[in-house]
């Protein structure tokens, strides 16, 4: 659905469901001809109920340079369940993905099991002054200096907040705000790159892990519960307020040594191994090739990654076979091993070797 000016796509006062391989689109864009009241909203949930285990997509967007266009994807003040894919992108200041609001006979409830998907390049992500449960995935992502990802504040009755026992993930740029409470639960994992910031009248009970990176920052003007918890303060992430109530912050030193690859063995397309040395390298008529190598660092080595004769790098296991090699050249293999902390071998191991064309008989 497509709207512009003051619209609504979808009404729902009572059941929506988008189940399977079921994508619903919603588009909001201002009027050239109007300069206020640009407010569409892509789907408005009253009191009822929306489930999806489908595919949903947001994306607001103004055709005029003002803040005026109020795009909301979805207005929700009755249940929204995500099985599935909601994927939201805004881009003027005040387009709104998801507002959760508390109606006149009902309160907003969004209960994530799936995967929500926030990319502004300006706007705000989701607005809550409800409640949001996850248990599933939240990424957080924004490039826009007005852009805010996800906001919970007091709605000044009942207990609201954000409950999260899965994964939140707030990338460089973006921003948690909250002035009512965050609860991480003992399997909740929150990583922050980019700034939350919790109001005086917030408060995080946390019994899981947040961790913050480099470029990253907790601004607490509340109160933390951490006594079952562990905040981490990864890379040169900040934490800035009173200390947390329980365990401490852990100052973690980020991992900046690189890892070292060797490789073991290299074989032809018939098993011979193939022997290269700086003043010869080796020789096959095979057009197959089998690699086998290792990797060590000072935290633990999680994975390699290949090219080939000067490709793109990929994700390789040792073992890693080409076949189908052009004879009569010569081919140059690297491989280079990647630690626990994405450093990557910046001396990638190298074999050299040529395929002869098969003698005539």
């Amino acid at each position: 659905m497509i709207n512009s000016g003051d619209s609504v796509g979808i009404r729902n006062l009572g059941t929506l469901t988008n189940s399977g391989t079921g994508t619903v689109t919603v588009s909001n864009s201002g009027s050239t001809e109007s300069y206020i009241g640009d407010n569409s909203i892509g789907i408005l949930n009253v009191g009822g109920s929306i489930t999806n285990s489908g595919e949903i997509t947001v994306n607001n967007s103004c055709d005029i340079p003002i803040t005026d266009c109020d795009g909301n994807g979805i207005s929700n003040s009755g249940t929204l369940t995500n099985l599935g894919t909601i994927t939201i992108i805004n881009s003027t200041p005040s387009s709104t993905g998801v507002g959760n609001f508390n109606g006149a006979s009902s309160s907003g409830t969004i209960t994530n099991s799936g995967k929500i998907t926030i990319a502004n390049s300006n706007g705000r992500g989701i607005i809550s002054q409800a409640v949001i449960q996850n248990s599933g995935t939240i990424e957080v992502s924004n490039s826009g200096s007005s852009s805010s990802g996800l906001a919970v504040f007091d709605a000044f009755f009942g207990s609201f907040g954000l409950f999260n026992t899965g994964s939140i993930n707030v990338d460089a740029g973006s921003s948690i705000f909250s002035e009512t409470l965050v609860s991480n639960g003992d399997s909740g994992v929150m990583n922050i790159h980019g700034f939350f910031n919790i109001d005086t009248l917030g408060s995080i009970d946390n019994d899981g892990q947040i961790t913050i990176f480099s470029g990253g920052a907790i601004d607490n003007g509340g109160a933390i519960e951490n006594t079952f918890g562990k905040i981490i303060k990864k890379c040169g992430g900040a934490y800035n307020g009173p200390a947390p109530a329980g365990n401490p912050v852990v100052n973690e030193v980020c991992d900046v040594s690189p890892p070292d690859t060797q490789i073991t063995g290299a074989f032809d397309g018939k098993g011979v191994p193939l022997k290269s040395t700086p003043k010869k390298i080796a020789t096959t008529t095979s057009t197959s090739v089998k690699f086998f190598f290792t990797g060590s660092d000072n935290q633990g080595v999680s994975g390699f990654e290949c090219s080939l004769d000067g490709g793109a790098w990929t994700a390789c296991t040792s073992g890693v076979t080409y076949s189908g090699l052009q004879n009569a050249i010569t081919h140059v293999f690297n491989v280079r091993a990647v630690d626990q902390a994405s450093n990557t071998d910046p001396t990638p191991a190298t074999f050299t070797w040529k395929i002869n064309p098969p003698k005539l008989k």
